[in-house]
């Protein structure tokens, strides 16, 4: 009996071990699919200039491009 139930542990074990692995792998995929799609959302999101709403951005905003100056007026 005492080898019986040394294989069931050796059983139980192995079958725990990968339980967590494959938990860890899942785990990965996500946070890499988050920043993929962090990065994707940044790079492609929205045109530079506008908010979310497609509105273009006030100069004071954080992360607007600065006004554009018109040459002909400023000699």
């Amino acid at each position: 009996m005492i080898p019986l139930a040394s294989e069931g542990d050796e059983l139980l074990h192995h079958l725990l071990l990968d339980y967590a692995l494959k938990g860890v792998i899942v785990v990965v995929a996500v946070v890499v699919l988050a920043i993929g799609m962090v990065v994707i959302w940044r790079k492609a999101g929205r045109p530079q200039g506008r908010d979310d709403a497609g509105r273009p951005r006030r100069t004071g905003d954080i992360g607007a491009p600065p006004p554009r100056r018109d040459p002909s007026r400023h000699k």
